[in-house]
């Protein structure tokens, strides 16, 4: 498996988890215990996955274990817009779920 970096931000008590190209592993749910958001990307829909890259399941489970208080689903292939990437993430994830958008802005 090729490394991939991601980071934990904690400033005045909330915490940012951002990863960068990844799948669901101990590592990330380490990395993302108890944050407030975890910042995720989330390439292809499952049954298009993708060794190295989020799905939306893949993702909904690294929030569950991690005990992610939010999701923020971003780096989107154009293979996502053609299913409920949320509806897909709820099976396995009941906080809140954003899908990243151009200029979003989101308080943590």
């Amino acid at each position: 498996m090729i490394p991939s970096i991601g980071y934990r931000i904690e400033i005045s008590g909330r915490t940012a988890v951002i990863t960068g190209d990844t799948d669901h592993c101990d590592d990330v749910v380490k990395l993302a215990q108890d944050c407030d958001i975890l910042i995720c990307e989330c390439s292809m829909p499952d049954d298009k996955y993708v060794k190295g890259h989020m799905t939306p399941s893949r993702a909904a489970k690294t929030a569950r274990d991690a005990g992610a208080k939010s999701l923020l689903l971003t780096h989107f292939y154009p293979e996502c817009d053609e299913i409920d990437v949320a509806g897909v993430c709820r099976k396995y994830y009941d906080g809140p779920i954003f899908l990243a958008q151009d200029l979003m802005q989101l308080r943590v």
